[in-house]
């Protein structure tokens, strides 16, 4: 996306993974139809037999939300179960949990698009580029997911972060 503001975030892209190292990413530019893509991903993201997770997925909501897709069935999110598992930890984010659970330093936003006045927007950088960060982005959280369910189970939270966190999801999302 263009913003960390999901409501002022234009998609760029979109990545999906439905196994361990294997991830793909979507661009959203003028080599592709667009408006087939988001529509294809309409489709898949609004079915209530697939299930939807990622890492702090409450943004991923409200910025789909905003492009007139509402996830059905949001499964999992490895941000709130990093909270959970990890409640007086202050590194929840998807590169601190990439070293400490996987022990693996992933590419970070900042060499990507830089920082302060200089920063870029993610659809000013090379597609390729973008494919790779996202890709990353998208098999780690996979495989945290794996984690955090084994361990959410281990310390008997499942019931806790099923029927209470995760729900809370679309409500805070809506």
């Amino acid at each position: 996306t263009t913003s960390l503001k999901a409501f002022e975030a234009k998609l760029v892209g979109i990545g999906v993974s439905c196994k361990k190292k294997d991830a793909w990413y979507v661009p959203l530019n003028d080599e592709l139809d667009a408006d087939l893509v988001m529509s294809s991903f309409k489709e898949l993201l609004e079915d209530e037999s697939i299930s939807v997770f990622g890492q702090n997925i409450k943004y991923d909501y409200k910025v789909l939300l905003n492009h007139g897709i509402r996830i059905a069935n949001i499964s999992f999110d490895t941000l709130l179960a990093s909270f959970l598992i990890n409640p007086s930890s202050n590194f929840h984010d998807l590169d601190s949990q990439a070293l400490q659970s996987l022990n693996y330093r992933k590419i970070s936003t900042k060499s990507l698009i830089g920082s302060g006045k200089n920063q870029l927007t993610m659809d000013f950088v090379a597609v390729q580029d973008v494919s790779q960060y996202c890709c990353e982005d998208v098999d780690i959280t996979f495989q945290l997911k794996k984690i955090h369910e084994k361990e959410l189970k281990k310390r008997g939270l499942t019931k806790l972060y099923t029927e209470m966190d995760l729900p809370l999801v679309k409500v805070l999302g809506d």
